[in-house]
């Protein structure tokens, strides 16, 4: 049995899906491969079915519960987490296994752009990487949706919100009742295509204002809307 299980949330990914299934085939450690799909109309299922261990469908009820229903299907002690746009590095679930154990539950790391513009590469470092690097310094340590991974006994006790800053706010919860840790080793390649449009206005806007909604118990719950920025 695979001791990581890497779930993939997807939902019309038929251009990103294979190349992110051929990454987690060349891991140093095996994982299990999870894809939970958001009812997609192109041929993302039909890619994954030929690649990953596991295809299921999510509940249309967002991204949260998307994941919880991949936590609740995977085998492994831990359940890793990365998207469709993701070319995660062949040592990412050997480390991912180092790193959550003990008083460790739950890990995250910087993501690094494989694409975009020299605005959107500077931008993506600084969000991406360096300001949780600050944060995770002064002990506030941050989970990445698209980069992280949990203890999954500790995730089925503990499972996602169904917010648009879901990981922000799972984070948040096991900060205070367990171990969390952003660890700058456990890089990701990923897609800056979230930024496309506007940097400021993707950082400020959705994830910001979405942060602040949540202190105030008004955040989001749209079905897959960190798709639609």
């Amino acid at each position: 049995m695979p001791e990581v299980s890497v779930v993939v949330c997807t939902r019309n990914e038929e251009s990103n899906i294979e190349g992110c299934l051929k990454s987690l085939h060349m891991q140093k450690e095996r994982p299990e491969i999870i894809v939970v799909d958001g009812h997609s109309t192109d041929n993302t299922v039909k890619i994954a079915k030929k690649m990953a261990d596991k295809v299921i469908f999510d509940n249309k009820m967002g991204l949260g519960d998307a994941r919880n229903v991949g936590a609740k299907a995977a085998s492994g002690r831990i359940v890793a987490y990365c998207d469709a746009d993701c070319r995660p590095l062949p040592d990412w679930t050997s480390k991912i296994a180092e790193l959550v154990c003990g008083n460790v539950v739950a890990v995250s790391g910087p993501l690094v752009a494989i694409d975009g513009g020299l605005k959107q590469k500077i931008g993506f470092r600084i969000w991406a990487d360096i300001v949780p690097r600050i944060l995770a310094k002064l002990g506030y340590h941050c989970l990445w949706g698209a980069n992280m991974a949990i203890d999954r006994k500790t995730l089925l006790e503990n499972p996602f919100k169904n917010t648009f800053i879901e990981d922000y706010e799972l984070g948040s919860r096991l900060r205070d009742i367990k171990g969390v840790r952003f660890c700058k080793e456990l890089r990701m390649p990923a897609s800056t295509r979230r930024f496309a449009k506007s940097f400021h206005r993707t950082c400020i806007k959705h994830y910001i204002g979405s942060a602040l909604k949540l202190k105030f118990g008004k955040a989001s719950r749209g079905y897959y809307e960190h798709m639609k920025i």
